[in-house]
């Protein structure tokens, strides 16, 4: 009569303890029923769990059974034939005669109840959970112990599904499998191709320090100089554009790895079953992985921004140096071609004056002697002498 007031029930007192049929019926009943009364239900109570174990353990039992007789006439054959290959089809043969014409149990019966037997003997929550029917469906091959566990715990969850639910929900965990680890490839190619991108940003910034040394110290090679920075700088400009494709790869792989992170935390038989989760080796979690990979890429950037800035201040440096003798050759040029262009303006003046008349054209002539004075004038001015 013990707690007849409370109405929960009580917790055990060892770990993995629970109330046996008698102290859950005194729990339930003491305050309603008698002793007397206790015992019967108990006993009767007793009873149908018995029977129900029985229900379900007796196909293994059976299965048990039924492998026993085979082997017995598998061994008694083989010493009369000596060929175990065709003692073992005829034992076969010889007990599905036997089962079927001696305990009516039919030959598709016998080889159900022998493959579940031999699959699932050493499994012993999937016999506990799971019925005949759902054990004849995971008894194949292609059905690894890992999928069979997920049906089990889906039933320690007391979660209701059918037969014709379990291959569907087999394929589906499959399929989430695989999208995973295909993700999960996809990021680790992302990552190595990122390293390999960082590898040669620091080569090509090892490089534009050379040149930048060589140009301070050098004055003979400037063409070849300014040749190699711009080519460092084009492939600068490249390794930061692969580098960029990485990161947006990387983003991605992101997307789609939450995305089925979603789907499968929300699996369930009936629907989308187990959630799923595969970590990349030295990482906590598959975001963990996303994160640090997000991260080399930033300071990866940054690095390329600074590089860009040395770059720049190099190409500079070298273009400085050369400004005074550029603008002398520059000048020289120019002052030939003026050269060249007023001594072909003479000679067609003096073309144009002996075939024709100056009087009509004195007004144009007039003009032509001012700014030719004009230019001698500045001439004069630029050189410093007169003649």
């Amino acid at each position: 009569m013990e707690n007849e007031g409370q109405s929960n029930l009580p917790a055990p007192q060892d770990k993995g303890q629970s109330l046996s049929i008698l102290q859950m019926t005194r729990l339930l009943l003491a305050s309603e029923v008698d002793t007397a009364a206790i015992g019967r239900i108990v006993h009767a109570a007793e009873q149908i769990a018995q029977a129900r174990e029985r229900i379900r353990t007796e196909y293994m039992l059976i299965g048990s059974y039924l492998a026993d007789i085979h082997q017995t006439m598998y061994i008694a054959l083989n010493k009369r034939l000596e060929n175990p290959a065709r003692a073992k089809t005829q034992a076969g043969k010889l007990l599905n005669d036997y089962a079927s014409n001696t305990l009516q149990i039919s030959k598709h019966t016998v080889i159900q109840y022998l493959q579940v037997y031999q699959r699932f003997v050493n499994s012993s929550e999937a016999v506990e959970f799971l019925n005949l029917g759902e054990l004849t469906i995971l008894k194949r091959s292609d059905i690894s112990d890992a999928e069979v566990q997920l049906l089990v715990d889906a039933r320690k969850r007391q979660e209701q599904f059918s037969r014709d639910e379990i291959v569907p929900f087999i394929e589906r965990y499959r399929a989430a499998n695989d999208e995973i680890n295909t993700l999960m490839a996809q990021l680790e190619t992302a990552k190595e191709q990122l390293a390999a991108g960082t590898s040669e940003k620091i080569q090509l910034e090892l490089e534009i320090k050379y040149l930048r040394e060589l140009s301070a110290t050098s004055g003979k090679k400037e063409s070849e100089l300014r040749d190699a920075l711009a080519a460092a700088q084009i492939a600068l400009d490249s390794q930061s554009n692969t580098v960029h494709s990485l990161q947006l790869a990387v983003e991605r792989f992101g997307r789609e790895k939450t995305e089925l992170e979603k789907r499968v935390s929300e699996m369930r038989v009936r629907e989308v079953v187990k959630e799923v989760e595969v970590v990349p080796r030295g990482y906590q979690s598959i975001k963990d992985a996303i994160d640090q990979a997000n991260q080399e890429l930033a300071d990866t950037n940054a690095a390329l921004s600074k590089t860009r800035a040395d770059l720049s201040a190099a190409q500079n440096e070298l273009l400085d140096s050369k400004t005074l003798k550029l603008d002398e050759r520059q000048l020289s040029i120019r002052l030939t071609g003026i050269k060249a262009d007023i001594e072909a303006a003479t000679e067609k003046f003096q073309t144009s004056f002996s075939t024709a008349g100056t009087k009509p054209l004195r007004p144009l002539l007039v003009t032509l002697r001012d700014a030719a004075k004009n230019l001698y004038e500045l001439v004069d001015k630029v050189a410093g002498a007169k003649p």
